[in-house]
């Protein structure tokens, strides 16, 4: 069941939780940093009246802080300098150490919930619902992965940091500024609200630019890794204008939509800048009139217009941190909808576990539909224990959904499987999986060895790896390569050929030794002769198993006990091969062509 899309600064709060301590302690430092500012402006005014009275402290504030470091009047001067000296370091030497130590502190807990969210998104990756895989393109997923999870973590370094850094730099100077004169500082403060309301407008609006910015970049990912797959066919059919064209579509968008975005992040700058100064003139003002009427001590002044003074700069750099945490929030919300993507629904507590197939497959009446598309359509069939039995049909006849569902990959919507007799959804996925070898017409090989695409997973020691690669006559080549077992196949087996990475596939399903066995479309993607080199090392596979054969060649499916045609998600045909090849009917219209090439029965195919 779809979970309800829960706001992303919700979402921020269970990412953030596990490093709380770390963040409070971050703040912590980070608002001793901010007193210390604070600390500045604060002795910056009796200092100066200090230095040209010569040393005159009476009625001021710079006699309680020279008194709390031993000065009295009259004292010796080297002392007071001494002390002067002491205190401006001491101030140093804490602010830099509180900044260091906090700005740390928030970039250890990002790094943490980077790496955290990284793991979770692969994770659920791994568990996602088959049905809903679709809904991912592969170049977005990338995406999200590197763009938008980096985008966080700059939102949390950056945009986190500084904005708690600046906030407690707004507080403290703020209430230094009031302490100091109330009227001046209401006058010199009355912008702040302003200013927030234009922070929460701006970032609004950024925050939905940026969310689109990655979108497009998502698309373009996804365009880029297509063309990538399909290069020989775009150079072939000479497409390469028109593949330029739609790359320079999807770049114009992200151009068009980063501008937007920069605009209205550059944008924020100058009107911060404005308002502040429209406040510092009017305090300015004020405080002329106040000094020329004697309200207003000169020294009390300077140190009211040194905390103004650095509160101008934390103003205007909140909105830039904002405008950082926008644009991960943006980046939260698209990492959010890849986990809120269903995933497997968990086996029950009551699950069995499946170690051999004594009796059979059965389908039963089994339905299922992509949305409102019929794939499969009331399908019966048997598959005997150690029996060959061949799936045949046309393209989209519902032969690999067949085979999905066997993986519990997906779930009938009508109708029940069963195994020896026990319903696969009792039956838990793992021992399933465990009970199946699959290989696909495509083979999957990671960028890794030989060794370890034919482990894949299993902790097996090399003399099996090698005992299985012989059994599928893949020994010999792999002897043959600089590096044995352990040269790398390179990225989806591009060091390869085409029937060298179908026999590494077909040495990891012996390897496993399952009692179950999918072929879908293992030998469609090699030629004639390729096939009939791996033929022996298919017969090899397939001895003493139960083995489903999915196929759309003739010679594949002859090698089958029984064939059941498919056609439009229904059984339209049971029966041997010599039983199916000699009535007029589906199977002879499947394979109409092969038959008129070939000859009946002859196996040789000429594809």
């Amino acid at each position: 069941m779809d979970r309800k899309p829960q706001p992303s600064l919700l979402g921020l709060g269970r990412l953030v939780r596990p490093h709380l301590g770390l963040l409070v302690a971050s703040i912590v430092l980070l608002s001793l940093h901010a007193l210390t500012t604070g600390g500045y402006a604060y002795l910056v005014g009796p200092l100066l009246r200090f230095i040209y009275t010569g040393g005159e402290t009476t009625g001021s504030r710079m006699a309680g802080i020279l008194g709390s470091l031993g000065w009295q009047p009259g004292g010796d001067p080297a002392r007071l300098t001494a002390a002067m000296a002491l205190l401006i370091i001491t101030l140093v030497v804490v602010k830099g150490t509180s900044f260091f130590g906090g700005s740390y502190l928030v970039v250890l807990a990002s790094q943490r919930i980077e790496h955290r969210i990284r793991l979770d998104l692969y994770s659920h990756l791994l568990r996602i619902s088959f049905v809903r895989m679709s809904e991912l393109p592969r170049g977005d997923v990338v995406s999200r992965f590197v763009q938008d999870v980096s985008a966080f973590k700059f939102a949390i370094t950056h945009g986190v940091t500084n904005l708690v850094r600046d906030a407690l730099q707004i507080v403290v100077l703020t209430t230094l500024a009031i302490s100091l004169d109330p009227v001046l500082g209401v006058i010199a403060l009355a912008v702040l609200p302003v200013t927030s309301f234009v922070i929460l407008r701006l970032g609004a609006r950024l925050r939905s630019r940026r969310r689109k910015a990655f979108d497009a970049y998502g698309d373009l990912a996804g365009t880029v890794d297509q063309t990538t797959a399909a290069l020989p066919v775009i150079r072939t059919f000479k497409a390469e204008a028109h593949a330029q064209l739609r790359f320079t579509a999807l770049s114009e968008a992200i151009l068009s939509r980063n501008l937007r975005a920069w605009g209205i992040q550059i944008f924020s700058s100058p009107i911060m800048e404005l308002l502040g100064a429209v406040a510092l003139a009017g305090t300015l003002w004020y405080a002329g009139y106040r000094i020329g009427s004697g309200s207003l001590a000169p020294e009390e002044f300077v140190s009211f217009f040194a905390a103004v003074f650095l509160l101008y700069h934390p103003v205007k750099t909140m909105g830039e941190a904002s405008n950082h945490v926008q644009n991960g929030l943006g980046a939260l919300d698209r990492l959010r909808q890849v986990l809120e993507i269903p995933t497997e629904e968990p086996d029950g507590p009551d699950a069995i576990d499946v170690k051999q197939i004594d009796q059979g497959i059965r389908f039963e009446g089994v339905g299922f539909s992509y949305g409102s598309e019929a794939v499969l359509d009331d399908v019966s069939f048997e598959v005997k224990a150690g029996e060959t039995l061949a799936l045949a049909g046309a393209s989209g006849a519902g032969k690999t959904t067949v085979a999905m569902m066997l993986l519990r990959l997906i779930e009938p919507e009508a109708g029940r499987i069963t195994i020896d007799g026990k319903d696969l959804r009792q039956i838990s996925r793992a021992s399933l999986r465990d009970a199946f070898a699959l290989v696909t017409q495509e083979p999957v090989l990671l960028h890794d060895t030989i060794q370890a695409n034919i482990s894949f997973g299993l902790p097996a020691e090399l003399g099996q790896v090698e005992a299985a690669a012989r059994a599928a006559g893949a020994h010999g080549f792999i002897s043959g390569l600089p590096e044995g077992y352990l040269t790398s196949v390179g990225e989806a087996g591009s060091r390869l050929s085409g029937g060298e990475r179908q026999r590494i596939c077909i040495a990891r399903a012996l390897l496993r030794n399952p009692p179950a066995l999918i072929l879908d479309e293992a030998t469609a993607a090699v030629d004639s002769a390729t096939e009939v080199e791996i033929a022996a090392s298919l017969q090899e596979l397939m001895r003493g198993r139960t083995s489903l054969l999915i196929s759309h060649r003739l010679s594949t499916v002859r090698r089958a006990d029984r064939i059941v045609v498919l056609d439009r998600g229904k059984v339209v045909a049971q029966g041997t091969f010599d039983d199916l090849v000699r009535e007029p009917g589906p199977f002879q219209r499947i394979f109409h062509d092969q038959l008129s090439v070939n000859g009946v029965g002859t196996g040789d195919e000429g594809e």
